[in-house]
């Protein structure tokens, strides 16, 4: 499957992502499916099951003495939540977007990956995605400490750090300052395409909330979730080649690849 790798408006972002999503959806999938949806279920049945136990509370009328009681019955469960959530945001989250960023790009760029290949990436690089991730989240806050608009203009300017780390391989202030470069001129672009991610997030969880209360519920609401990071990563990974594509000519480079291949063919079949 060959796509047109050059630089797109929001438009083409988007248009680029849903097809890649549609074309290997399969493959992404069960990236997601392994990495990330089993640690999204089991955070949202341990929240669901506490939401349960103190609606019962407020449904019977319970006093304070026994609100109290139950609380500390489920004192275990909110130990194993909050180390689900410390996990998926500090390792779940990093390794799925890796695999994801990797398995996109191949496909993006016609070469072939799979899941297997796509996740070993991610972990060879995680220590180095969470590293800058740290920097990046450190140099964003004391962006926000000064008036908050410098902070909002670093978290733009670092959009593509991540994609730095996976496809590049530099990382920590180096891929900070790649990103940076990358991204003038896209900043907007960049905003934009956040929001309109966010509102397919937001569209799925209302999906979601449709099922009855439950099992499948739980189920529905991880498997919509994990769609929803698909087409984010996949509009992430065609921003990143746009942008190296508006500031390096990569379209040309890629044409330029192309035609020796082509031509390398030809001569061997002569």
């Amino acid at each position: 499957m060959q796509y047109e790798i050059r630089e797109v408006s929001l438009g083409g972002i988007l248009d680029q992502a849903i097809k890649l999503m549609k074309d290997h959806f399969a493959l992404f999938f069960v990236i997601v499916l392994i990495l990330y949806v089993p640690f999204l279920v089991v955070q949202e049945y341990l929240g669901y099951s506490m939401e349960t136990q103190f609606s019962g509370i407020e449904a019977q009328g319970v006093d304070d003495s026994r609100a109290i009681e139950v609380v500390q019955e489920s004192f275990t469960t909110i130990i194993v939540l909050s180390v689900v959530l410390l996990l998926i945001f500090v390792i779940v989250m990093p390794l799925t977007n890796a695999a994801m960023i990797w398995a996109v790009a191949k496909k993006y760029l016609g070469e072939a990956t799979s899941a297997g290949d796509a996740i070993g990436k991610a972990f060879r690089v995680l220590v180095p995605l969470v590293v800058t991730s740290i920097i990046k989240s450190i140099v964003v806050g004391i962006g926000f400490i000064f008036l908050i608009i410098p902070g909002i203009y670093l978290l733009f300017a670092f959009y593509l750090s991540s994609h730095v780390v996976v496809l590049e391989g530099a990382w920590g202030f180096a891929a900070l300052g790649r990103s940076h470069k990358l991204m003038k001129g896209n900043m907007l672009t960049a905003f934009v395409l956040g929001i309109v991610l966010l509102i397919i997030a937001l569209v799925m969880m209302f999906i979601a909330a449709i099922f009855p209360a439950g099992i499948v519920q739980v189920l529905v609401s991880g498997i919509l979730q994990g769609v929803a990071v698909i087409l984010g990563a996949a509009a992430g990974v065609v921003l990143y080649f746009s942008a190296r594509c508006k500031h390096e000519n990569f379209d040309l480079t890629m044409l330029a690849k192309s035609v020796g291949q082509e031509a390398g063919a030809a001569q061997a079949q002569d």
